[in-house]
């Protein structure tokens, strides 16, 4: 009897116990589809991992608020998933509030893709985002401080994009977004322009104390819609510029370009050129009627589209010189095509220099066609010499004429005459009048 009560008041117990504490549901270990966060909603991940076998959405004035998280997207093709903040032609604020987190995939190679639309809103610190690539459009609002990013485009036209103490692996400011930079580093930036004419001019990778890119590549906009980033830098190490000209006219002096893409929007319009002078670009891109003028520059690649052109161009340094090697000032120096048209005229300096800038072949889709010889020749009063020179790269020639320079020449003897003879004329009157 004793141990058959026993057994009941135990039996009870166990009842009560699990009839008074609420079942606990298990959430699984991958959250399967999309999160979507509408209306006021904030949603907090704090101290944890949340896996997800899907997509982030979050609209109106929705939260999405991560401290000390990592969020991790299980994907099997990069891009497969992605994070969306905001939603087209509606109202809101949707917010990415991130404090010392990590968002990521199951893959380091698999890529991410956050997108921000409308009036966004993102406030990160500390956040390693080192395989996403981040989208920015044009009313989004946003900070960056501490951060490690694979990829940021931004295309804001109202609101500062402030990025600081971060590292980017690749920046791009679009139309006429507004980014400042401090105390980053970034491995490439890409700027783009529209309508607008801008120099570069001495630009190298390297650590820019201050530097703005419509102030110092002086950047003016060709027509009342077109469009230049404001993009600057304080304290920032950059390792490669990128240029892309759609529908521009761009001037490059003594610089180092990654890549250079010269557009434009139609086949019929305004012709997108570029001049670009004592350069090294890795790699050239034109399309439609664009024109690349390249003179003692060097790319590595080449990609050419519809009827785009590329011209190439050295130096011709010639010395004019008698038979005695003395300079040959004032000679007349002309650069002929192979078919005998002339090209250039010039006149030698002091020295007995001229320097030529000829083309040395034109590259379009369809091939490259070298312009083939050219013949220069120097003449000096009645004396003449002429040499045949391929423009292969940059080249200089010696053109000796068949004579001596007289120890007066002939072209100071009548002045000196007539100077002579004014004297003479003066004394005489003098001598008259006394």
């Amino acid at each position: 009897m004793f141990i058959f009560l026993i057994s009941s008041l135990l039996a009870t117990l166990t009842l009560v116990q699990k009839g008074g504490i609420p079942a606990v549901k298990a959430f699984p270990s991958i959250y399967q589809g999309d999160l979507i966060l509408t209306g006021n909603t904030i949603y907090g991940i704090e101290d944890e991992r949340f896996d997800i076998n899907g997509s982030i959405i979050v609209e109106d004035n929705a939260t999405l608020a991560l401290k000390n998280a990592t969020i991790k997207f299980v994907q099997t093709d990069s891009y497969h998933h992605h994070m969306f903040f905001g939603k087209l032609m509606v109202g809101g604020t949707p917010r990415l509030q991130a404090i010392n987190s990590t968002i990521t995939s199951d893959s380091d190679y698999s890529g991410l893709s956050i997108s921000f639309i409308g009036s966004s809103s993102l406030t990160a610190f500390n956040l390693n985002a080192s395989n996403a690539s981040i989208d920015i459009g044009e009313l989004t609002t946003g900070t960056f401080s501490n951060c490690n990013i694979k990829s940021m485009y931004i295309n804001n036209n109202y609101y500062y994009i402030s990025v600081h103490n971060s590292k980017v692996e690749r920046l791009c400011a679009a139309s006429s977004s507004n980014v400042s930079i401090s105390d980053s580093t970034l491995e490439e930036i890409r700027i783009e322009t529209e309508m607008a004419n801008f120099s570069v001019i001495g630009l190298r990778p390297r650590f820019f104390e201050l530097w703005s890119f419509r102030l110092n590549c002086s950047v003016t906009l060709s027509a009342p819609w077109g469009r230049a980033a404001n993009v600057t830098f304080v304290n920032t190490q950059i390792g490669s510029f990128d240029f892309f000209g759609y529908n521009s006219n761009v001037t490059a002096v003594n610089s180092a370009i990654e890549d250079l893409n010269i557009s434009e929007p139609a086949a019929f319009g305004p012709h997108a050129t570029a001049h670009i002078v004592d350069c090294s670009i890795s790699r050239l891109h034109a399309s439609r009627s664009s024109c690349i003028w390249l003179t003692n520059s060097t790319f590595d690649t080449y990609d050419i589209q519809h009827s785009a052109k590329i011209h190439v161009c050295w130096y011709l340094d010639v010395y004019v010189a008698d038979l005695e090697s003395n300079d040959v000032n004032l000679a007349n120096v002309t650069a002929k095509y192979l078919n005998g048209t002339m090209f250039n005229s010039k006149l030698t300096d002091t020295a007995g220099c001229a320097r030529f800038t000829l083309m040395e072949k034109m590259i379009n889709r369809t091939g490259n066609y070298p312009i083939g010889n050219y013949t220069v020749t120097a003449k000096y009063e009645t004396h003449e010499e002429e040499q045949s020179v391929n423009m292969t790269g940059n080249q200089e020639i010696i053109l000796q004429l068949p004579f001596i320079i007289p120890e007066f020449p002939s072209l100071i003897i009548l002045p000196l005459f007539m100077i002579a003879t004014l004297l003479t004329v003066i004394v005489i009157k003098r001598k008259h009048s006394a």
